[in-house]
């Protein structure tokens, strides 16, 4: 309400416009809750090119990683045997 004023001349204090709109009973809109909004669309497993053989035959064959649990993909819970 202050920054309308001041946008269209009229010079007025901040505490004289909080005042007056109290006396009124006008509220000022409160902040609006931030909310994520997800992509609906799963990106595709990847194939399981180790067929879950962890143990290479010489170093430097396989490297691995460990998968950031930050959200499930979809809100779906994960397939530990990964044929999803």
């Amino acid at each position: 309400m202050w920054k309308e004023l001041v946008a269209r001349g009229i010079r007025v204090g901040k505490e004289r416009v909080r005042k007056l709109m109290q006396r009124h009973g006008i509220k000022a809109r409160g902040k609006r809750k931030f909310v994520v909004h997800r992509q609906q669309t799963c990106s595709a497993i990847a194939p399981d090119l180790l067929a879950r053989n962890f143990t290479p035959e010489a170093p430097d064959q396989v490297w691995t990683s460990e998968r950031g649990h930050r959200g499930q993909e979809c809100g779906a819970a994960e397939d530990p045997e990964g044929t999803a």
